[in-house]
């Protein structure tokens, strides 16, 4: 009776680790399938737009145009900076006279090198470039947490649940409204916070309501 009793007992030691070897596996499995995440917050931030244009040397100044869209970003006395093609010299200029051409709908810039350069001689090409501030926002993400759909803009952001096995996360949309945006960054309005947790990559293709995994 004994040694059927340990039989048993055997039997039922060998059923709960094979049970618990096939759960361990599942929920391998079940990692392995679930989009692993990379979250950020939004912040408040400057947005600036960087323009980088060809140049050429005339009667010692820099010359350059812009068409109408950007012209409104440079005024007279705005710095800029120059970089000499021949090298990595560079060196700042100011604008000191604008001319508008009517058939080409652009604005031709003076501007002044005010620091010493490389040789500097007529037809020298050269690149300038300067950064136009867009203003200060109180909610910036990084361009990539922003999706459309239909036209409309949103984020996903992480929200835990309670389950059986603990603790999930799940992803939800959330409706925004882009403001304004430069090369890196989105500035938008909604019902946002820094508390929200914004999903910036993914591992996988997203979906609302669908579990994810917390990445580094």
């Amino acid at each position: 009776m004994k040694l059927k009793k340990e039989k048993v007992l055997r039997v039922i030691g060998i059923f709960f680790v094979i049970m618990l070897f096939f759960t361990l596996i599942g929920s391998r499995i079940n990692d392995l399938m679930t989009p692993e995440v990379v979250t950020t917050s939004a912040i408040q931030n400057e947005l600036q737009i960087n323009i980088n244009k060809n140049a050429v040397i005339t009667e010692g100044n820099v010359s350059f145009t812009l068409n109408m869209e950007k012209e409104k970003l440079l005024q007279l006395g705005d710095s800029l900076e120059v970089t000499f093609l021949e090298g990595t010299t560079r060196v700042r200029a100011v604008v000191i006279d604008k001319e508008f051409n009517p058939e080409a709908q652009e604005m031709r810039y003076i501007c002044q090198l005010m620091e010493e350069a490389t040789t500097v001689y007529n037809g020298q090409h050269c690149q300038v470039r300067f950064a136009y501030s867009l203003g200060s926002f109180n909610r910036v993400l990084p361009r990539e947490c922003l999706f459309y759909d239909g036209g409309e803009a949103f984020v996903y952001y992480v929200q835990a649940m309670d389950a059986v096995t603990g603790k999930q996360q799940t992803i939800q949309k959330l409706m925004v409204a882009v403001l304004e945006e430069d090369e890196f960054g989105v500035a938008v309005s909604g019902n946002i916070s820094e508390r929200h947790l914004i999903v910036r990559y993914a591992t996988k293709p997203l979906k609302e309501g669908q579990r994810v995994r917390l990445g580094l």
